[in-house]
């Protein structure tokens, strides 16, 4: 599948983005044809020349036409770039004092911020589902979990920060970024330290993520190999399957 539909049409967008080149660009081709016309005779020109005369002004109107509209796309995208920025603003809560918002007790200086159809007017009634990213002011509790730095929604899940190793649906999880799932399960964390399941011996480092569809497998990834166990049977399947 191509990007444009043919090779002028890849062109003119490349003038669209290269909007301050595109204009001066097309000035200076319309300027040297009106020089061109006002030292030429043009009933002493042959038609060929006139004829090939005309691809200076045609190719200067493209040129300053794609600047225009590079031009116009900018403005526009300035435009909805401050408005993004205003509606971002008046959905942010940053805490005076410490606060219990959507049963997570937080502490002042914590940035909430909500989705945009929330009604701010009602923010301290808010649930979590409401809320598309925290920035921690102070490690918190959430779901049993001590967080820190930020939390915020990713993929339908989150993604957050363990200030020092703690467990995580069953697994030791190293402290530094994790995944978690919509319920606060482990979705993707590296081990804190060696572990065993079942028979299996697992190393610390080794990458643990949650099957897409099977809420109890797990993709192991470790420096030798990788394999797919399933928590509650200690069945293995290829990880390609």
């Amino acid at each position: 599948m191509t990007l444009f539909r043919n090779n002028w049409e890849g062109m003119f967008f490349i003038l669209v983005a290269l909007w301050y080149v595109a204009i001066p660009l097309g000035i200076t081709l319309m300027y040297l044809w009106v020089r061109w016309l006002m030292r030429t005779h043009l009933w002493e020109v042959k038609l060929g020349y006139w004829m090939l005369s005309l691809i200076l002004p045609i190719l200067g109107l493209v040129f300053i036409g794609a600047g225009v509209v590079g031009v116009n796309e900018v403005i526009r995208s300035k435009i909805e770039q401050h408005r993004l920025t205003k509606v971002y603003k008046a959905h942010t809560w940053v805490l005076q004092d410490s606060a219990v918002v959507a049963g997570i007790h937080l502490a002042p200086g914590t940035k909430i911020h909500f989705n945009y159809d929330q009604d701010m007017n009602h923010k301290e009634k808010a649930q979590l589902s409401d809320i598309s990213a925290l920035d921690l002011s102070a490690p918190t509790k959430i779901f049993g979990l001590t967080l820190h730095k930020r939390f915020t929604t990713i993929n339908g899940g989150w993604k957050t920060y363990l200030p020092f190793d703690q467990e995580i649906s069953g697994w030791p999880i190293k402290k530094g970024r994790v995944l978690l799932t919509e319920k606060g399960q482990l979705k993707e964390g590296y081990s804190a330290k060696p572990y065993v399941l079942f028979q299996y011996k697992i190393p610390a480092e080794s990458l643990i993520s949650l099957q897409l569809g099977n809420g109890d497998s797990y993709y192991i990834g470790t420096a030798d190999s990788s394999f797919v166990i399933n928590k509650k049977t200690g069945k293995l399947k290829n990880p390609l399957q």
